[in-house]
């Protein structure tokens, strides 16, 4: 079992309402988790929800619509464990105790119920949200891996609930450009991993088939490092300019200025019919004083 959640496996613990602690120790120990030890009879409801999690998305139409008057969960009876939990507290108790708790273990997970889902240890079972929570937990158990790769990494294509036996095959398939290869593939305790071993040269969408169906599509991409763009300072390109006696060349420095005017003022040149307007005026006005004037 630990094996299976150390590969990425996901287990859900559900005690029983009543249970033979010693054989839950022994179940969780090698786990990493702390085992139950003791049983709190006491009717509490449900009050904190880790509406942030994954587990809950789509659960309630909003976070905003969780408050005191909404109806949540009660128990009449729950597990406590030995110690602190390690834990992440996915449904708490208004005394602080979780209800399920998720720990993460390796590349898998394992959710802890405190409450039996028969008897009546509480309504959990019954409630409106045990469908979505239980289908979210099997939804985020399927591992879909990666779906893009880059080109010349040496990517692995991973295949978590995938088998494959005997001289069975895979095919690694683009039927626009006539691609075909079998890539190498190694069984693991939940799947399957494929080798790629740097065969993809072109970028394009990939069909990954098995017994002529396809089993998974990855999509090759060149590496992102070759559209990085490097730029040298003003410095560095005065220096440069002046090494290399470029005398027809000019850096332009914009600074709060957009660079469209800068470009506009090299291309028309100073602009001095302001200048002449102003210049204009000014000897009108001195035209009507003398005028004025010169008559006295």
């Amino acid at each position: 079992m630990f094996k299976y959640v150390n590969n990425g496996g996901t287990l859900v613990v559900v005690p029983d309402s009543s249970i033979d602690y010693s054989s839950y120790s022994n179940f969780l120990i090698p786990l990493g988790i702390a085992p139950l030890t003791s049983a709190v009879v006491n009717q509490e409801r449900v009050e904190k929800l880790m509406l942030e999690d994954e587990i809950f998305q789509g659960v309630f139409s909003s976070a905003s619509g969780i408050s005191s008057s909404t109806d949540l969960p009660q128990v009449e009876k729950y597990y406590l464990q030995n110690t602190v939990s390690s834990g992440e507290k996915l449904i708490q108790l208004r005394s602080g105790a979780p209800i399920l708790s998720r720990f993460l273990k390796g590349k898998g997970e394992v959710y802890l119920f405190a409450v039996s889902f028969s008897g009546n240890m509480s309504n959990f079972a019954r409630h409106a949200i045990f469908v979505p929570v239980v289908y979210r937990m099997a939804l985020l158990s399927e591992r879909t891996g990666k779906k893009a790769y880059f080109i010349g990494s040496d990517d692995r294509i991973e295949l978590p609930s995938t088998t494959i036996a005997g001289d069975e095959v895979f095919h690694l398939i683009n039927e626009k450009s006539n691609f075909d290869i079998i890539p190498g593939h190694r069984t693991t305790g939940t799947g399957t991993v494929i080798s790629i071993n740097n065969q993809v040269t072109s970028a394009a969408n990939y069909d990954l088939k098995l017994r002529n169906e396809v089993v998974a599509i990855a999509s090759f991409n060149y590496n992102r490092e070759e559209s990085l763009l490097k730029f040298k300072s003003d410095a560095q390109l005065k220096s440069e300019i002046e090494t290399l006696r470029l005398k027809n060349l000019k850096i332009i420095d914009s600074g709060d200025v957009e660079l469209t005017h800068q470009f506009s003022a090299i291309n028309e040149g100073t602009r001095l019919w302001k200048y002449c307007i102003m210049l204009v005026l000014l000897f009108l006005a001195f035209e009507v004083l003398l005028l004025k004037f010169w008559k006295k």
